[in-house]
């Protein structure tokens, strides 16, 4: 009968009806379930970040927690360097193998990682074939490429202190890996990331102050011994050159016999801070010893040795001091360069750098001479296959 009809009618629909409010009740819970995972995750990474003290530790850190939230096929922590207009990839890894770290140029117009570094504003893309041409006209594979390709990428950038830091890359072989909630985790870790990255670089100045000249406020001997070992290191994993410039005051005995000893400090103070002014952010400048100076270039061979020592020659010649009742005292310095080559340690280098500042003293001060290098190869072997950074990308 119709009533019998009707009644069945209203059992299915009341059926149906409790069942869906039983499935919608039980996505609720594993939807809340996942998201205080997810909480407690995110959580847990401010107390890892704060046994993180340097960018390769963050890296790690940042990398276990972002892979139980989100796709990352690959995933990278770059420091970011504007005067130098690098990316510094301390820590990458592609399918859980880790790449060894590399440089790449942050101003090339087919750079994702350049753009979201240089503009600070996230890069997201979750379908590369449609999406990319909105960014850039081509791109370029980071880390080794393996397997399929990148079908979805975030390049995030990491700021502290109101300045872009660096950035994280979390890319995906998957399309459409990161929408809304994802990019939220993402923007999450870079805002832990950023408050670690200061902490290191706040730590790192901390000790480099330890180890500065009182005077002059640059690095001393023993800093500036520690820093070329670092820088050594570096290099012979990313460009293999370094270039180093040995400087000293010319006649600085004859300031301090006629002008005293508080003349002879202006120069030097005055020298440090004029030549701090032409290096590079990257560069390292220390007072070693009396009226002597020496400046660590990474990345740069003997052409850009010479060039940037002559910066510094010109800042100090032609621009005397001036002493505190007005009267001016003319300086100048002369500088020796010399190149890393292989087998070269602290010593052999500088020794060849101060043959060159011999001759330059020869030859009648206030000028720039370069050791000969004599059929020896500039730079090191860094076991990689190619010294340009621009070949690892998709960025």
């Amino acid at each position: 009968s119709a009533r019998a009809m009707r009644t069945a009618l209203e059992e299915r629909l009341s059926a149906q009806s409790a069942a869906g409010r039983a499935e919608r009740e039980a996505y609720a819970e594993s939807s809340e379930r996942e998201e205080l995972s997810r909480l407690e995750i995110v959580s847990a990474l401010g107390q890892a970040m704060t046994d993180a003290v340097d960018p390769e530790s963050i890296g790690r850190t940042l990398h276990e927690r972002v892979s139980a939230l989100v796709p990352a096929d690959v995933f990278g922590l770059a420091l970011y360097d504007p005067a130098a207009g690098i990316l510094d990839f301390r820590y990458f890894m592609e399918d859980a193998q880790r790449v060894e770290p590399f440089l790449l140029p942050a101003d090339s117009e087919d750079s994702l990682a350049g753009l979201c570094a240089r503009t600070g504003r996230t890069v997201a893309i979750n379908d590369m074939e449609t999406e990319l041409r909105l960014y850039v006209k081509r791109a370029r594979t980071a880390g080794t490429a393996t397997g399929d390709s990148i079908k979805s990428l975030v390049y995030h950038p990491v700021s502290a202190g109101g300045s872009v830091r660096g950035l994280l890359s979390v890319q995906s072989r998957t399309p459409g890996a990161y929408g809304p909630r994802q990019l939220e985790l993402v923007k999450a870790m870079a805002a832990y990331a950023g408050v670690a990255l200061e902490h290191s670089r706040l730590k790192a100045e901390a000790g480099v102050t330890a180890g500065t000249d009182a005077l002059t406020g640059i690095l001393g001997k023993r800093r500036f011994m520690e820093t070329f070992a670092l820088e050594m290191q570096r290099v012979r994993r990313y460009c293999g050159r370094l270039g180093i410039i040995v400087a000293d005051l010319d006649r600085f005995r004859l300031v301090n016999d006629r002008w005293g000893r508080q003349a002879g400090d202006l120069l030097l103070t005055e020298t440090a801070s004029r030549c701090r002014t032409q290096l590079r952010a990257s560069d390292s400048l220390a007072r070693t010893d009396g009226q002597r100076f020496m400046a660590i270039l990474p990345c740069t061979g003997l052409d850009g040795t010479v060039t940037a020592a002559d910066r510094l020659r010109a800042s100090l010649s032609g621009r005397p001091a001036v002493l505190p009742d007005g009267e001016r005292v003319p300086f100048s310095a002369s500088f020796g360069c010399a190149t890393l080559c292989e087998g070269d340690d602290l010593d052999s280098l500088t020794a060849r750098a101060d043959k060159a500042l011999y001759r330059a003293k020869d030859g009648g001060r206030d000028r720039v001479e370069a050791e000969a290098l004599r059929g020896v190869g500039e730079g090191v072997n860094t076991g990689r296959e190619s010294t340009d950074p621009g070949e690892k990308e998709t960025s």
